[in-house]
Formats: C-alpha cells, structure tokens, sequence
C-alpha cells in the first residue's frame, strides 16, 4: 500500500468484515458486513487485493470490473426489502457521488457489482423500500 493510500485509510473508518458463518439463511459463507436488516457479502474478498492487508475492514477499489481492476461483487441481503435495492454512495474525504439500482433475485437478495468511481473514503447508503442503511467504504485505485 502507497503512502498516500496508508494516510487515507487510516482516516477512513470503514465498515467491519465479519469472517463467521453467515447470519442470512441462503447467504454464501464468504467475508460479510451488516447493519440492522442490511448484509453484504464480499465475493471479491476471496482474491487477491488491497484487502488483504486490512482484512478486518471494507477496503473496495475503483471502476468495479476487470477492465478497470478487481470485480467488486458483492449480494446484498436486505430483510423485508423491496424489489430492487438502491447504492448511494457520497465521498466523504472531497466531492463526488455515485447512484446504482440493482433488481432482487428473489428471497431479499440483490447481486452487485459495486462502482466506486475514485479512490477515498465513502459513505455508501443502501435503500430497498422502508429498509436504509449506510455503511463507510475505503476504495483505493487498483
């Protein structure tokens, strides 16, 4: 990790990763967070990436596929949701925002590919009809 990325991610407290047994019936048994009735598992954290040296906590990287470096998939579960789930993501460490919509596969669950469209600190609201939650994710380039 660079010096300029070291400094951001230790202003940036971003979520907690949970390595237990998954708390959602029919969740994969991978790297999850959750708030209230919100989980996300991080399909991503089984390669290799920024994350690895920071396994405890949601480190994401930039442009959310392949091309642009790490796919950062991750399945929401959102309990009692709605039919489709919706990613606000708002840069708390400078400007910028991002909006994504994701439709449920069925039983509260949404798969993602979450784009974060520049390194930094970010504050990441999920939304799936009454069911909010937010969370803070540190992205970092790939």
């Amino acid at each position: 990790m660079g010096a300029l990325a070291a400094l951001i991610s230790s202003a940036c407290i971003s979520a907690a990763v949970s390595y237990t047994a998954p708390l959602d019936p029919g969740a994969p048994h991978i790297p999850w967070l959750r708030v209230g009735p919100v989980s996300g598992y991080l399909f991503y954290y089984g390669a290799d990436g920024p994350w690895r040296e920071k396994p405890e906590r949601v480190i994401i990287t930039t442009g959310g596929g392949p091309a642009g470096g790490f796919a950062t998939k991750i399945l929401w579960h959102v309990r009692g949701g709605a039919a489709t789930l919706r990613l606000t993501g708002r840069r708390l460490d400078g400007s910028g925002r991002f909006t994504q919509t994701f439709p449920a596969i069925g039983g509260g669950f949404f798969p993602s590919t979450v784009v974060v469209p520049a390194p930094g600190c970010w504050g990441v609201t999920v939304r799936s009809g009454h069911r909010v939650r937010r969370f803070a994710f540190l992205a970092l380039a790939p």
